[in-house]
């Protein structure tokens, strides 16, 4: 039996509150149609977005202002989530915004790897040519980013993360990576330990956490069936990726092997169809030879089988997480059709990177 938590109560009321502040479908598809930049920006403006534009408008200039505002208009979201849930959802909140801390340590790796420089701002940990790479969305402060891109090693990084989790785990495999330059071995296991750690945190409390741990499967097969896609295309034999493929998905592990055994994308794709079916993203792969087009697909099928159960899961874990992933994706959104206007990108190439409806 399904007990609602009135733990929840104030959560549940913070977050329907908020959810009126998100940009409703046609705010996408008229941005589509604007020419410029400024176009974007008056149109940001007359929406919540306003505060995050003017408060950065004398700092930057566009693209990079509204790149900044759709930043800091999505973790002033996150902020709120993370101040709303009862104590016994706190800790799987930290566990899934440290996505965020994942996602710059692996930039810091990559870069004392290839031995680039790495800069920051207050927002985002930058490129060496100023392009934003990772927010500070995470549990790990703008302090502890600056103090890890001042270390000289990967190890001497890795020992730093000890005290944050993230390193304890990384010492069994810095043996694989630090010498030779391959990093795949400490991404994979960083991938291993957040979702692993997602799941002992997402616990039955209520017996409705049902559709977010399905939610999260559908996510690692994503990751898995792109894994497998690039290195389809790279040529890459299963021996070398095999070990990279995680656990938790709906996927099978052994069934990569199979999808392997195949002399193309299009083979791939078929051999996958008992559990996705990949023909529309297939057709544009077809014609443009990018794989973003599944990523986005596998996106959109996840988020629409499982987004409607969330919203309608008051005073739980969905209602909260149906409002961190609603802004995510319309984070998303706006990013593609910001940075698709910056790069001259036809209207129907940005609509394809687009996780809208």
């Amino acid at each position: 039996m399904i007990f609602i938590n009135s733990g929840y109560s104030g959560s549940y009321g913070k977050v329907k509150v908020n959810m009126v502040d998100f940009l409703p479908q046609d705010f996408y598809f008229k941005a589509l149609e604007m020419e410029t930049l400024e176009d974007l920006t008056q149109a940001f403006s007359t929406t919540s977005y306003k505060e995050d534009i003017d408060a950065l408008s004398s700092s930057y200039r566009n693209p990079e202002l509204l790149e900044m505002a759709i930043n800091r208009h999505m973790l002033k979201k996150n902020r709120l989530a993370l101040s709303t849930p009862p104590p016994m959802a706190i800790e799987l909140l930290k566990a899934y915004f440290s996505k965020w801390d994942i996602e710059n340590i692996k930039s810091v790796i990559s870069s004392k790897m290839l031995d680039y420089k790495l800069k920051e701002n207050e927002t985002f940990l930058m490129s060496f040519r100023d392009i934003p790479l990772g927010l500070f969305g995470g549990n790990l402060t703008h302090e502890d980013f600056i103090n890890i891109m001042s270390l000289g090693t990967v190890r001497e990084i890795i020992n730093y993360l000890v005290k944050f989790g993230y390193g304890t785990y990384l010492l069994q495999f810095i043996g694989d990576g630090e010498g030779s330059g391959e990093v795949s071995p400490l991404f994979s296991a960083l991938d291993d330990y957040y979702y692993s750690r997602l799941f002992a945190q997402m616990k039955f409390v209520n017996g409705d956490e049902g559709p977010l741990f399905r939610y999260f499967s559908g996510e690692i097969d994503r990751r898995n069936i792109m894994l497998a896609l690039k290195a389809r295309v790279l040529d890459i034999k299963f021996d070398i990726v095999k070990s990279d493929i995680i656990n938790g998905g709906f996927i099978p592990p052994d069934k990569f092997s199979e999808f392997f055994d195949s002399a193309s994308v299009d083979e791939m794709a078929a051999k996958m169809k008992p559990f996705y079916d990949l023909d529309e993203p297939l057709a544009a792969y077809r014609d443009n030879e990018s794989l973003n087009s599944f990523d986005t697909h596998l996106k959109k099928v996840n988020y629409r089988k499982y987004m409607p159960v969330l919203r309608m899961q008051a005073m739980s874990l969905g209602s909260i997480f149906s409002f961190i992933f609603s802004a995510e994706m319309e984070r998303e959104n706006l990013r593609a059709i910001v940075m698709g206007k910056a790069y001259s990108l036809k209207t129907d190439r940005i609509r394809e990177i687009m996780t809208v409806g």
